[in-house]
């Protein structure tokens, strides 16, 4: 299921403490807050298939092949 976020449309989107990971299908990760305040935005030079959330770890697969990793316990 896809919803548009403003210009862009959503790929997938992660619930993580009190937060939001929103991946759009431009290579962006953003984190926002459940008002929809931006607190961080992580650009990835490719767009991104896969995203996927287990306990504090976030992971992204890119279309090139690319994983990467993030703790968000230190964010």
């Amino acid at each position: 299921v896809c919803w548009v976020c403003l210009v862009c449309v959503v790929q997938e989107a992660c619930i993580y403490d009190r937060i939001v990971i929103v991946a759009e299908n431009c290579g962006k990760l953003q984190i926002r807050t459940f008002q929809g305040t931006i607190k961080q935005t992580l650009d990835i030079e490719t767009p991104i298939i896969c995203l996927t959330l287990n306990t504090c770890y976030l992971a992204a697969v890119t279309l090139s092949g690319v994983i990467h990793i993030w703790d968000l316990n230190r964010r």
